[in-house]
């Protein structure tokens, strides 16, 4: 199951349309753990799905793609690369909705930080 903040990210799209999307950094952690998040990304509104308030839970499916994921094991910082089709699309919408798909974070939860995130965008014809 993938959880969607019920806002889109939502921004002005880049004048030009980009070709390909990846966003590179480091997720931190504020405390070691051995877990993986998986990264998805949608262009269309999650509404149908489970509604939890602030969020959504939805079934993986054909409007979900998987961007990326950050693996912990037993630390507290794991490198991250976000890329794909949605991704692309999603920023040259200006819109898109990012979703997480959580594996083995304890009962706790835990608090992350994208750190130096960067962006590259392929333009061209």
């Amino acid at each position: 199951m993938i959880l969607y903040k019920k806002d889109p990210l939502s921004f002005s799209p880049p004048p030009v349309a980009p070709k390909s999307v990846v966003i590179l950094g480091t997720l931190e952690a504020n405390q070691p753990l051995s877990t993986t998040l998986g990264f998805y990304v949608r262009l269309k509104d999650p509404s149908a799905c489970q509604d939890l308030g602030q969020a959504y839970l939805c079934p993986i499916g054909a409007d979900d793609e998987r961007a990326g994921e950050a693996r912990f094991e037993e630390s507290a910082s794991a490198p991250l690369t976000l890329g794909g089709r949605n991704l692309t699309q999603g920023v040259a919408q200006g819109r898109f909705w990012l979703g997480l798909e959580v594996q083995g974070l304890p009962s706790q939860g835990g608090v992350f930080t994208l750190k130096d995130p960067k962006a590259m965008l392929t333009v061209g014809f």
